[in-house]
């Protein structure tokens, strides 16, 4: 495998069982924590009333020409300016589960009620669609239709003019799965995404019938837990192909087009693999990062100073990593070196979402919905 063939990839972390490690106290930061850079909080926000208990813990800030898309989740979306200042603020439900999708045109949003609506820019439904189901990811909206994806193991595509049900998917969902799903991505006329059974499926995008399916995760054990996969990360596409991970199982090289394996090597995460300039970045099931070779898949070096912290992603950001963790943390690490450079406490309540690139800046929005700009800069030796 050659890393130019490699580089043009779409790139997925299957979820399996995470209930290992979560049962694991996670690893208490030293009192000596790094300070070879500096990690700066420019501005902030938070969108709710403080300690007030907050039903959903999967949103994020979207990046638009617009400015910077993101919501509450008591049902108000807020678009604010890089500087973060308010344009304006719309409550356009009682509560939103996931982040706001949105390209030049339009935003969906899905409710906490399981309503899909399209918005505006300037905040005006322009319809609501009952979907019936949760989602924990943004919808992806295409030109002609909209696609989402949704915790009862559903896939749905609706017309972008009118909500409309064009088609919707479904395969068997196991009696216990983890609260989220992957978020879908569109290649060419393909649909892809993982469910809670462990399997990764291609649909066609026109009527939602399978073109190929591939089984990652197997059930292993005795227990209902034990035997729990899913798969539970965002997809990101690259040329045509699919790299895919599963808890307790393999890193996977997968031709998009038939689901045929190319290549594998043992890796047990369930977060998304992150190409980077140099290396593939992964967090194992144990909330270690790992640069791997994208030549072998063989680990270039491993930080292990995070253990069961439940961390995000990893997400490139200048010439340092960026990961955040669910006890409300921002870690940056060398991108080349996985040498540990800062933290910085962002959200007492948690994080639960990856950090967000915003050209030299970082985006970060915790459970409380706080959200903060953040900008780093390196100390000198």
């Amino acid at each position: 495998m050659r890393t130019t063939a490699l580089a043009t990839l779409l790139l997925v972390a299957l979820t399996g069982c995470i209930s290992g490690p979560l049962k694991e106290a996670p690893e208490p930061l030293p009192a000596d924590v790094p300070t070879k850079a500096k990690l700066n909080i420019d501005w902030w926000h938070i969108l709710i009333p403080f300690y007030t208990e907050v039903p959903f813990h999967r949103i994020a800030p979207t990046l638009t020409d617009r400015g910077i898309l993101t919501a509450s989740p008591f049902g108000e979306v807020v678009l604010m300016s890089p500087e973060g200042d308010f344009i304006w603020r719309r409550q356009i439900a009682d509560q939103i589960s996931a982040p706001v999708a949105a390209d030049n045109r339009q935003m969906a949003v899905v409710t906490g009620n399981g309503d899909l609506q399209l918005l505006d820019w300037n905040g005006n439904t322009l319809w609501r669609t009952p979907i019936a189901a949760l989602a924990t990811e943004a919808p992806v909206l295409l030109e002609d239709r909209i696609i989402v994806q949704t915790t009862d193991g559903r896939i749905s595509a609706l017309e972008r003019n009118t909500g409309r049900a064009l088609w919707v998917y479904q395969d068997a969902q196991p009696e216990l799965t983890i609260t989220g799903t992957a978020r879908p991505t569109v290649i060419d006329n393909l649909v892809v995404t993982g469910l809670a059974n462990g399997k990764l499926v291609a649909l066609n995008l026109n009527d939602g019938s399978p073109a190929w399916e591939y089984r990652i995760a197997r059930a292993q054990g005795k227990t209902d837990v034990s035997r729990l996969v899913d798969v539970d990360a965002s997809v990101s596409v690259v040329d045509g192909m699919i790299l895919a991970a599963g808890y307790q199982g393999d890193m996977l090289v997968i031709e998009a087009a038939s689901g045929r394996v190319l290549a594998s090597k043992p890796l047990s995460t369930y977060r998304a693999i992150v190409p980077g300039e140099q290396y593939w970045y992964a967090v194992n099931d144990k909330s270690r990062v790992l640069a791997l070779d994208p030549n072998t898949l063989d680990p270039v070096w491993t930080q292990d100073q995070f253990t069961y912290r439940r961390l995000s992603k990893v997400v490139p950001w200048k010439d340092a990593l960026a990961v955040s963790d669910a006890q409300g943390y921002v870690h940056l690490l060398d991108a080349e070196t996985g040498d540990w450079l800062v933290s910085r406490e962002i959200d007492w309540t948690g994080v639960n979402t990856a950090p967000m690139v915003m050209g030299d800046y970082l985006l970060q929005q915790g459970n409380s919905s706080r959200i903060k700009r953040l900008s780093f800069e390196r100390r000198a030796n």
